[in-house]
């Protein structure tokens, strides 16, 4: 009689929540007490996504860190500009835009005359072509046009390779392109937003069971450290700081996105609690409108950028009438025709 097989479910864990006491720590011990954890039903098993999700994920970060290596290289240009006395950073918002770049490749040629070389700025810059010429009247040697050309060089290949990997996310992204267009629709959201969302929380959100839960996993919740009666400080916890940087982005582009009701509850709660709390709590709330949407397959619906004085619509009346009373006028209030 064949022995029957047993199937085993692996769990990773978090060994740091479950470590045992200091002076009393050994392999065995550690086994017994995770075993009993285990069949206790204590055990929380850490979150590991399919391998197509893993996948992903590498390529948005990698992706993360080539553009982060190119503003390296965009500083350093900087910096030897800087060392030639060449102040166009000061003049031209991106040192590496369309203009900047045929400013540096005449640099880089040899080019002395800062008139001549004035004259390749465009569009907004060229308004500006006398303070532009000014800043490039500098003491530019070999060195000087050595350093640039190869990190030019090496910026361009890291183009390269940004431009392959967005490639090759949006053809894995193919057969989810409906989701990706409801993510689209959050205010603030783009298409790297969107990307980074699939990458990092998939598309099965089961995993996490609410809204409430994946945002604490994103560490955009804040922090709930109560002890003997009083509350200490509500500092978010750590948490996946891919998705993180990129909702805080998202949240910044959707304060600033009018008629809006994302835009209307930053307003709120920048107001009471200043820009940066804002950011992370609209970072919070657009997490839990993606998990909504992934999780109920339907479509963003705006409530409009009076959704807080249409809620409260009495509570907003007796406000105004207090703020026009108070400097000493009269009001009467009618109701519309």
């Amino acid at each position: 009689m064949l022995e029957r097989q047993k199937k085993f479910q692996l769990r990773l864990v978090n060994a740091q929540r479950y470590h045992g006491v200091d002076g009393r720590k050994t392999d065995q011990i550690d086994a017994s007490w995770l075993a009993e954890l285990l069949q206790c039903g204590l055990l929380k098993g850490s979150f590991v996504p399919p391998q197509w999700q893993r996948e992903l994920r590498d390529l948005t970060r990698l992706r993360v860190s080539l553009l982060q290596d190119q503003n390296r290289i965009q500083n350093r240009i900087e910096k030897v500009l800087e060392d030639a006395n060449i102040k166009l950073g000061s003049v031209a918002g991106d040192t590496l835009g369309v203009s900047g770049r045929k400013i540096l490749n005449a640099i880089v040629k040899g080019d002395k005359d800062a008139g001549w070389m004035a004259d390749y700025a465009q569009t907004r810059l060229r308004a500006r072509r006398k303070e532009l010429e000014e800043a490039l009247q500098g003491f530019v040697t070999d060195h000087h046009r050595k350093l640039p050309a190869m990190m030019l060089r090496e910026f361009d290949s890291l183009e390269r390779d940004i431009v392959a990997l967005e490639a090759d996310i949006r053809k894995r992204l193919e057969p989810h392109q409906d989701v990706v267009a409801r993510l689209a629709e959050i205010p603030g959201f783009g298409e790297v937003s969107v990307w980074t969302v699939i990458a990092e929380l998939g598309l099965d959100m089961k995993v996490f069971g609410s809204p409430e839960r994946a945002a604490s996993w994103c560490g955009l919740c804040p922090g709930n450290r109560k002890s003997a009666g009083k509350r200490g400080h509500g500092r978010t916890r750590k948490g996946n700081r891919w998705i993180r940087r990129v909702l805080t982005q998202s949240a910044i582009a959707a304060s600033k996105k009018k008629d809006t009701y994302l835009k209307s509850f930053d307003w709120r709660i920048a107001s009471k609690r200043g820009p940066k709390k804002a950011r992370i709590a609209t970072a919070h709330k657009q997490i839990k409108i993606a998990f909504l949407i992934i999780r109920d397959g339907v479509r963003y619906r705006d409530l409009g950028p009076d959704h807080f004085d249409r809620r409260n619509a009495e509570k907003t009346k007796r406000y105004l009438v207090k703020r026009l009373e108070g400097p000493g006028v009269k009001v009467t209030l009618e109701p519309a025709a």
